[in-house]
C-alpha cells in the first residue's frame, strides 16, 4: 500500500469520526475549495488542527514502520517521507518530521523504547567509546560520545583520528550498517552495540539474523550487547555475539571483546582468519563506557 493510499485511508477514517462535530463548519469550505484545490489540498484545508495532527502522526508511524524501509540512513526514511508528502502542506510535513526526531516520545515508540526500557535508553545514550593508544595511561585518549549522534540508533563513529583504526574497524549502533556487505579488499570488522529493545523491535526486519539468539538473551541482567562480524562475510548468520556481560562488566573491558564473544553458526575457523586477527589487535585499544561516566 502506497503512502498516499495510507494517507487517504487514515484521512477518510478521521473525517468520518469528525464529521458530526465539524459538518457545519466544513460545508462552506467544501464548495469553495473544490473549484481550485486538489483532493489533498482540500483535505488539509477542511480538517481542523487536531485531526491534522492525528493523521500526520499516524502517517509518520506507518511510514517509519513500513517493512520495506530500512533504518540504515539518518535521513533516508525522513527523505522518503518528505518526498511522498510533497503534495501536502507544510503543516502536514512538519507533523510527520517531528515524529522522526530522536528522543521524542513518538520516536522512542517507533524504536521500541517502552517505559520499562527508559533507564537502559538513558544509559545507552550517555555512553562513550573510548580510544586509548596506551592502556597504561591517558596520553592520546579520545572519547567519542553516543549522545552526538543525530539518531542514537543510527550512528557510526568517526575513527579517523584513532591511529588509522577507521581502515580496520567500524563501530555502529545500526543493525543495517552492521550487516552491510563489502568487498574483501575493503573489509572491516564491524562492531555493533545495541540494547535489547532495539533488536527486539526490528527482529523481523533489519535485525532478523539475531532471531536465533534473542530468546536466550537475558534482558534483565544484560540489557546491552555487542556483536562483531567482518563486513566481507556474505552469510548474515555468521557473527560473534556477546550477550553475557552486564553494562558494568562491559565498561571494564579492555579490548577482549572478540575473544569473549560466541560465534554464531560459523565454526572456530572464523577466529583464525588473518584479517580478523589484525582487526582485533586494533580493537584492543577501544572500550565502551556505559557506567560511571566520569571514569574509564
Amino acid at each position: 500500500m502506497s503512502t498516499f493510499t495510507k494517507f487517504i485511508t487514515i484521512t477518510s477514517t478521521a473525517l468520518l469520526m469528525a464529521a458530526p462535530l465539524y459538518a457545519s463548519d466544513t460545508t462552506e469550505k467544501l464548495s469553495e475549495t473544490r473549484k481550485t484545490s486538489s483532493q489533498v489540498e482540500f483535505l488539509s484545508t477542511v480538517l481542523i488542527d487536531d485531526v491534522c495532527f492525528i493523521i500526520g502522526e499516524k502517517l509518520a508511524c506507518l511510514e517509519a514502520l513500513d517493512k520495506d524501509n530500512k533504518i540504515d540512513s539518518s535521513s533516508g526514511n525522513l527523505a522518503k517521507l518528505g518526498d511522498k508528502l510533497a503534495l501536502l502542506t507544510e503543516k502536514w510535513k512538519d507533523i510527520a518530521q517531528k515524529g522522526m526526531i530522536s528522543n521524542t516520545p513518538l520516536w522512542k515508540t517507533l524504536h521500541g523504547v517502552t517505559p520499562e526500557d527508559e533507564a537502559i535508553f538513558q544509559i545507552f545514550s550517555k555512553a562513550k567509546l573510548v580510544y586509548k593508544p596506551n592502556v597504561n595511561n591517558d596520553e592520546g585518549k579520545i572519547e567519542l560520545l553516543f549522545s552526538k549522534f543525530v539518531n542514537l540508533h543510527n550512528g557510526v563513529f568517526d575513527l579517523s583520528k584513532c591511529d588509522e583504526a577507521d581502515k580496520y574497524l567500524r563501530f555502529t549502533t545500526n543493525p543495517s550498517i552492521f550487516f552491510a556487505l563489502e568487498e574483501a579488499n575493503n573489509a572491516k570488522l564491524n562492531i555493533f552495540m545495541a540494547p535489547h529493545y532495539l533488536i527486539n523491535k526490528f527482529i523481523t526486519t533489519a535485525a532478523k539474523p539475531f532471531d536465533g539468539i534473542i530468546h536466550n538473551w537475558k534482558k534483565a541482567t544484560v540489557p546491552i550487547a555487542f556483536f562483531l562480524r567482518m563486513s566481507s562475510w556474505t552469510n548474515a548468520a555468521y557473527f560473534y555475539y556477546l550477550t553475557t556481560k552486564s553494562v558494568e562488566q562491559l565498561s571494564n573491558e579492555r579490548g577482549a571483546i572478540l575473544y569473549d564473544a560466541t560465534l554464531h553458526r560459523g565454526g572456530s575457523a572464523w577466529r583464525d582468519t588473518q584479517t580478523l586477527l589484525v582487526c582485533n589487535t586494533k580493537c584492543k585499544k577501544f572500550h565502551v563506557c556505559f557506567v560511571n561516566q566520569n571514569k574509564d
